[in-house]
């Protein structure tokens, strides 16, 4: 209880410190664009009351933005990072144009995407900071579109996404490309209590306990275009295998929640 407490108690302070997340749709557009519901905003700003991370992303964003030489970027955020004692981690997408950048503390994530403009800097295209959920990896689908997954952890259950955007002179699209519309998920659960009740000498007793499992995870590969994921059926155990090629602008996918299957 107490812990469960704590945590009620820092979910208020970090929703107090920071604004909604930014991924809104852009104002001002020409007739043609606003057609677009799908459009993003590439790059909005934060109202975070706290100077301190402010200052911090103020200073990871202008590093994200300079001229990467010799790994000279990843260098510069892994020590911006570790002298707030944030952790890190970036991905790079298979044409060295896209990058992700992650950093985490406790459950709050700064999450961003770039884009190279040319050999002298990069751009945020993409800029999300909320609780829970993270970018994991970015991939490329081709020279105008990308394919951006994340992760969204909760005490008892974790949800993968995958994304796909489209980059249209420094403006980014979310695209219509699964089935179920612009995203497609995948649910599962990473702990289960499987305790038991038994006799014991006239005494029922607990057996078991909490068992904890891999999240079922997306993937993609680059060099077939392919997205996919598997997962063990509840009832019987069976594996189940699931993928799909990137054609026609569409990855014809399924989604996934084991949640949807609670009697």
């Amino acid at each position: 209880m107490r812990r469960l407490l704590i945590i009620f108690i820092l979910t208020i302070l970090f929703s107090r410190a920071f604004g909604q997340k930014t991924e809104t749709k852009v104002p001002n557009a020409t007739k043609e664009r606003r057609a677009s519901p799908n459009r993003i905003r590439a790059a909005e700003g934060d109202k975070t009351k706290d100077s301190i991370l402010r200052h911090f992303m103020h200073e990871i964003e202008v590093i994200m933005q300079s001229k990467n030489i010799a790994n000279s970027t990843i260098i510069a955020l892994k020590n911006k990072s570790d002298s707030l004692s944030f952790k890190f981690n970036s991905y790079q997408s298979e044409n060295k144009k896209v990058s992700l950048y992650h950093f985490a503390k406790g459950f709050y994530h700064l999450n961003y995407i770039t884009k190279q403009q040319n050999d002298i800097a990069n751009k945020i295209i993409l800029r999300d900071h909320k609780m829970h959920t993270y970018f994991t990896e970015v991939h490329t689908l081709n020279a105008e579109e990308f394919l951006l997954l994340e992760r969204q952890d909760d005490m008892s259950f974790s949800c993968n996404y995958a994304t796909v955007y489209e980059i249209k002179e420094d403006l980014l699209f979310k695209k219509k490309a699964f089935k179920q519309g612009t995203q497609l998920t995948v649910c599962s659960w990473t702990t289960v209590d499987t305790s038991y009740p038994t006799l014991e000498e006239s005494t029922v007793v607990l057996k078991g306990g909490l068992t904890h499992y891999e999240p079922v995870k997306i993937a993609y590969t680059f060099k077939t275009k392919n997205i996919s994921y598997a997962f063990y059926h509840q009832t019987d155990g069976r594996l189940t295998k699931r993928k799909a090629k990137y054609k026609k602008e569409k990855f014809r996918i399924d989604d996934y929640d084991v949640r949807s299957l609670l009697d």
